[in-house]
């Protein structure tokens, strides 16, 4: 088992917020024999306006080759913390979001990357 990143995949300016919840993803699939844990985005790459991936508080994981209802499960019960969706499932482009946070307020944290950073 690994954490892997899918190439052009940045992490420069994640919070430790999101360290820890792709840590604690990491060891999820580590206990549960997953295989190897593969993030496909995190502050990098477009993203819907006001997304928290451009202040580091949000990463993507791959789910194909697993079961995703099972990946997605097994990630949204590890972390209570956070927001954790399953998008775009049965597409090339299927993954398991995770967003740091759930219910706080981050508006005042600010971007570190995407469309409105110069």
């Amino acid at each position: 088992m690994a954490l892997l990143f899918k190439d052009g995949v940045s992490v420069r300016g994640i919070r430790p917020e999101c360290g820890v919840a792709l840590t604690t993803a990491l060891s999820v699939f580590d206990k549960n024999h997953i295989g190897d844990l593969t993030v496909t985005s995190c502050t990098d790459s477009i993203h819907m306006v006001g997304s928290l991936h451009y202040k580091g508080l949000a990463f993507d994981i791959k789910t194909h080759g697993f079961s995703p209802q099972r990946v997605f499960q097994l990630v949204k019960d590890a972390l209570p913390w956070c927001v954790v969706l399953l998008e775009n499932l049965g597409q090339p482009e299927e993954h398991v979001h995770c967003q740091v946070g759930q219910g706080k307020d981050w508006t005042n944290v600010p971007e570190i990357s995407g469309p409105n950073v110069k």
